[in-house]
């Protein structure tokens, strides 16, 4: 099936390109691929959505854990600073946490919390790195009870402590946990 695109959402979509294009000829920028990625993910998502209420009944090649994975890490990519537990991804998704931790399991190869805590974990570190906030900024910003809270949480997944994470500046931040792969909807 075709599906003409709106001006609105044409406009959208030509906005999306023009900052690709801006980013793309920035002259040093430590992160331009990771943002040109982003961008696109998020163009990506836009689109879904548009096409998703357009042709709502359109299969597009995806098994049902597939898109509850989908839809899962959208979520969670929202609200990953709420620090929030299984029970309220599931009761939003409308299954079980029971259901959702067997999908991540297949998709992934990990539990709901692991992958949970990789994309804060992810999150975290570009935060540590692209920004100047402060440990305790960052530990509020995510909802962590204590700076020590943040600390132990950091240093239990990458073995070091986020001031001396920061302090490796010249370490990239490793490629987003979604690749362009998954984009393909």
């Amino acid at each position: 099936p075709t599906m003409s695109m709106t001006s609105i959402a044409m406009d959208e979509a030509l906005r999306y390109f023009d900052l690709i294009e801006l980013k793309i000829k920035e002259k040093y920028n430590l992160f331009q691929k990771d943002i040109v990625f982003n961008i696109l993910y998020s163009y990506f998502l836009d689109m879904y959505n548009i096409i998703n209420r357009n042709l709502p009944n359109l299969p597009l090649g995806k098994t049902a854990s597939e898109r509850i994975f989908d839809k899962f890490t959208l979520l969670a990519y929202h609200h990953l600073k709420e620090n929030n537990p299984v029970t309220y991804y599931a009761d939003a998704l409308n299954i079980t946490p029971k259901h959702l931790s067997k999908v991540v399991k297949l998709m992934k190869g990990i539990s709901v919390k692991q992958w949970l805590d990789e994309l804060m974990l992810h999150d975290l570190k570009q935060s540590l790195i692209c920004t100047q906030h402060s440990i305790q900024e960052i530990s509020d910003e995510y909802n962590f009870s204590s700076a020590d809270a943040f600390h132990h949480f950091f240093r239990k997944h990458t073995g070091m402590s986020p001031s001396n994470y920061r302090l490796q500046t010249d370490r990239p931040v490793e490629r987003p946990l979604i690749s362009i792969d998954d984009l393909i909807l």
